[in-house]
C-alpha cells in the first residue's frame, strides 16, 4: 500500500506560482478536469486543491478538515515579512483557527441570515450600479472590475 507521501507525489500539479493560474484559472484546471482528476497537488504550499464541485461542497461540510492559504502564497514568492504579510496573517479571511474563530465571533452578529436578508436590497442596488458602470464597455475583467467590488461596497455600506 502506498504511503501518503507517495500518493501526494503522484497527484497532478496546480502551480499557484504560475501567473496563468491567476489570470485563467479555468484554463489551468481544464486539462486536469478532462483527465478525470479530482485533486491536485499545490507545490510549495504542502497542500492539495479540490477540483470538483461535489468534493468542494463536501469539504465545506467538514470545516475542521480545511485550512486556509493565508500568507503562504506571498511567502512562496519570497515575501515573508513586513506590514502586508503581518496583515494577511491576522486577516479573518486568511486565518485558520484559533485566530479565525476569535475574529469570526467578533463579527458574527453582522452576518446572521436575518441581517443578510436586511441588506439584500442594498446588495441588489449596488449590483445594478456596477452593471450600469460597465454597460457601455466592450470587455469587463469580471473579478477585478466587478465581482470583488460588490461585497466590498456592501460591507462598507453595512459598516
Amino acid at each position: 500500500m502506498p504511503t501518503s507521501e507517495e500518493v501526494h507525489a503522484s497527484l497532478p500539479i496546480v502551480d499557484m506560482a504560475d501567473e496563468m493560474f491567476w489570470r485563467e484559472p479555468a484554463l489551468t484546471a481544464k486539462p486536469l478536469l478532462e483527465s478525470g482528476a479530482r485533486v491536485a497537488r499545490v507545490p510549495g504550499f504542502d497542500s492539495v486543491m479540490l477540483l470538483r464541485y461535489d468534493d468542494c461542497y463536501g469539504a465545506l461540510l467538514r470545516p475542521d478538515d480545511l485550512g486556509n492559504i493565508g500568507s503562504r502564497y506571498f511567502e512562496l514568492q519570497g515575501w515573508t515579512a513586513g506590514p502586508w504579510i503581518e496583515w494577511t496573517r491576522r486577516n479573518i479571511v486568511m486565518a485558520d483557527p484559533p485566530t479565525h474563530t476569535r475574529l469570526r465571533r467578533l463579527v458574527s452578529r453582522a452576518f446572521t441570515p436575518a441581517r443578510v436578508a436586511e441588506v439584500h436590497d442594498l446588495a441588489e442596488t449596488i449590483a445594478h450600479e456596477l452593471c450600469d458602470d460597465v454597460a457601455d464597455v466592450d470587455t469587463v475583467e469580471i473579478v477585478h472590475g466587478w465581482a470583488r467590488l460588490l461585497p466590498l461596497r456592501v460591507i462598507t455600506e453595512v459598516l
